[in-house]
This record gives C-alpha cells, structure tokens and sequence, in this order.
C-alpha cells in the first residue's frame, strides 16, 4: 500500500496519524497482504458437494396454542397481576 492510501484510510477514520506510525503501519500491512496472497495461492482438492447434515426444514406457519391458552397458567404462577398484566417491581 502506499503512503497516501494509508493516510486516506486514516483521515476517513479520524485517527491521527504521524508519518512514522503510517509508514510502520504500511510495512505491516504489505506483510498481511502477502500472507493473504500465499493463503490464496495454496493449492485446494477438488470441490466436492457437501450436503450439510442440518438443513432447514420449511413447514407452514401455523399458530400451535390458541391465543390465551397459556395465560392461565401463567397469572396462575404470577405472584401478582394486575388488569390482565403480571405486575412486576419497578426497577429504575
């Protein structure tokens, strides 16, 4: 990379950048690209198509407990309600 792209990406990023910390960070990206590079560059088997063992089962969307169904039970187990609502303790 060069130095004026390094200090583009600086002044994009707000970050203050002195000429030496531009030029380290420059040496330390030029070292990150070429990792990149040889990762790119190993040698792969042949793709092979893998069918996962999760697949995502689309089914139709359908309400499985009729509305209110569980509110009994739930006000049941409240320690307290109030019009149709479990009342809780105030926090803030």
């Amino acid at each position: 990379m060069q130095l004026s792209d390094i200090k583009k990406l600086a002044s994009t990023a707000r970050i203050s950048m002195s000429d030496e910390e531009a030029e380290g960070l420059a040496k330390d990206l030029d070292a990150t690209l070429v990792y990149i590079n040889q990762v790119n560059s190993a040698p792969l088997p042949p793709e092979e198509v893998v069918v996962p063992l999760n697949r995502n089962a689309v089914r139709d969307d359908v309400v499985s407990n009729p509305t209110g169904s569980v509110a009994a039970d739930v006000f049941a187990q409240a320690p307290s309600q109030m019009d149709g609502f479990v009342k809780v303790k105030k926090i803030l």
